[in-house]
């Protein structure tokens, strides 16, 4: 692992602005432990976008599911994907289309938000994404989100890691090969 003055190093030098992170935002350690996990230019998939979205576009290709046209857009350094909600997730044919033309090391669940429909829809639809990748479930700390991620855990029978920062928590279903190569 990377020492974290190398991060901290990094951080300053990309611009990183921490005061985007929290609260409804990725969280900074989040943020360090993906800083830790994908090397800077990897891809991640983030399913719901927002002030996280602009930092981590910083030091990796972002591809962001959005159901909110107010937070497409917040940085041209990501690519959004503009998918209104349709039956209480994001529209199914929208992702189908776009996600069989990208690749991704890391998909963070993050949306849509509860009052939307909540991201049980990712479990619904998981035969819509490449699961072989580190899956983050940030807001572990909300009982519905928990439930997604030990579910998600359970179905995909691979080893996990929860980290709490502040007032929430995220949980980290780590990709099969680092496992093996990190025991």
């Amino acid at each position: 692992m990377k020492d974290i003055t190398d991060v901290e190093k990094k951080i300053k030098n990309k611009g990183i602005n921490l005061n985007n992170l929290g609260f409804w935002a990725i969280g900074i350690r989040l943020f360090h432990f993906l800083t830790q996990i994908l090397p800077e230019g990897s891809s991640i998939l983030e399913i719901g976008s927002g002030s996280g979205t602009v930092e981590l576009s910083k030091l990796y290709r972002v591809y962001s599911i959005e159901n909110n046209v107010e937070y497409v857009g917040l940085t041209n350094k990501a690519t959004y994907i503009y998918a209104p909600l349709k039956d209480g997730w994001y529209d199914v044919g929208i992702l189908r289309d776009v996600l069989k033309e990208i690749t991704y090391e890391a998909i963070i669940v993050d949306g849509p938000s509860q009052a939307a429909g909540g991201r049980k829809g990712f479990i619904d639809n998981i035969d819509l994404f490449d699961v072989g990748v580190w899956i983050i479930v940030d807001d572990i700390n909300r009982p519905c989100d928990l439930h997604i991620y030990k579910t998600l855990a359970e179905m995909l029978n691979r080893k996990t890691v929860e980290i709490k920062e502040c007032d929430k928590s995220f949980g980290v279903i780590c990709k099969n090969d680092w496992i093996s190569s990190n025991t």
